[in-house]
């Protein structure tokens, strides 16, 4: 292989790579828990010795910070094709078993683009994404980074967002009950939580207990519905409620936009040293529940009615506050989610 000179863009976009590859490493001593990655279709093409590689591009490290991602149910389902030439295939391994199998899938693979993006603008890449004409989960998205081509300084807080995407702690367990974001900062995120067909709302801490009270209703028939909000303790002190919203006509791109801004407030949520804590709530689960009598249906209606626009109906809860005990997050599959690849370079003879 040819030798070739790094320069500091470059060096800027392995940082994130030196991080992980020691935790990626303890996963390759764990086979047990992480089963070995499947070969590129078609093998891994060397390039002749001597030969020159053009359009050569830097995709590992964002690829791995999309693996780092938060799981919205689907996230160890999703493939990353990892390429020289600068692009990143999305796909899953996986058909949809049912219509939310297929939103989870989305949702999920709309949060690890979105890692990877947030990688980008601190490292001073472009990135850009393609999506194909029809659902297909044999490549849901294309991503290409051009590495050090932005020659305008990052924003701190776009270096302190990528920080967060490996440094931030587990966000499911309890919050400070004596901490509180200001109003500027939960303005901040409930802003980054909108965007074409999905609203989202800052859930007023007088009406938060009947919120959860409806929630929990609808929790006792729906054993899906339970596991997904978990207990309620963790809802309540040290927990400011965000309820987030599609519209009726969404359909896969909004799904995959869903996954974005909350993978994006996730972050952003880290540069004030805060969590954010995104629970999906299922249609099917939700209608099911809805079904059972006439007061859950009106439960169900009564936590739609919070996103104060017609026709939306709840997609996801979400929890922000300040982690009591902060614990590391589980390391992701990354080896089971990752394969590099050196296919589609073009050599020249």
């Amino acid at each position: 292989m040819p030798e070739r000179q790094i320069d500091r863009r470059d060096l800027l976009a392995y940082v994130p790579a030196f991080l992980v590859a020691p935790q990626a490493l303890a996963n390759a001593v764990a086979p047990q828990s992480v089963p070995a990655p499947a070969p590129a279709a078609g093998g891994v093409k060397p390039r002749p010795a001597g030969g020159k590689v053009q359009g050569e591009g830097v995709t590992i490290p964002f690829a791995m910070a999309g693996c780092w991602a938060d799981d919205f149910g689907a996230r160890d389902e999703i493939r990353l094709l990892a390429k020289l030439d600068s692009k990143i295939i999305v796909s899953c391994d996986k058909a949809p078993t049912n219509d939310d199998h297929s939103l989870a899938i989305l949702v999920s693979a709309g949060a690890v683009v979105q890692s990877m993006l947030m990688l980008a603008s601190a490292s001073m890449a472009s990135a850009t994404m393609e999506h194909p004409r029809a659902l297909d989960m044999a490549e849901l998205i294309q991503v290409n980074i051009s590495a050090g081509t932005v020659k305008k300084k990052p924003h701190p807080a776009a270096i302190a967002s990528a920080v967060g995407i490996f440094a931030r702690p587990d966000a499911t367990t309890a919050f400070d009950p004596n901490w509180k974001p200001d109003a500027e900062t939960l303005e901040r995120i409930r802003a980054s939580l909108i965007d074409t067909n999905i609203t989202a709302v800052v859930i007023p801490e007088e009406a938060k207990a009947g919120l959860l009270k409806d929630l929990q209703f609808l929790a006792s028939v729906s054993p899906e519905l339970a596991r997904s909000i978990g207990p309620s303790e963790l809802w309540g002190e040290g927990s400011t409620v965000f309820l987030l919203g599609r519209g009726s006509n969404a359909g896969p791109q909004t799904a995959l936009m869903a996954g974005r801004v909350m993978q994006k407030a996730i972050l952003f949520s880290f540069q004030v040293a805060a969590s954010l804590d995104a629970r999906l709530l299922l249609p099917g689960p939700m209608e099911a529940a809805a079904a059972t009598s006439p007061e859950h249906g009106m439960a169900a209606q009564r936590i739609a009615a919070m996103l104060l626009g017609v026709g939306f109906e709840p997609l996801a809860m979400l929890r922000m506050g300040r982690v009591l005990q902060p614990m590391a997050r589980a390391i992701p599959p990354v080896l089971q989610m990752l394969t590099p690849s050196m296919d589609s370079i073009p050599v020249a003879k």
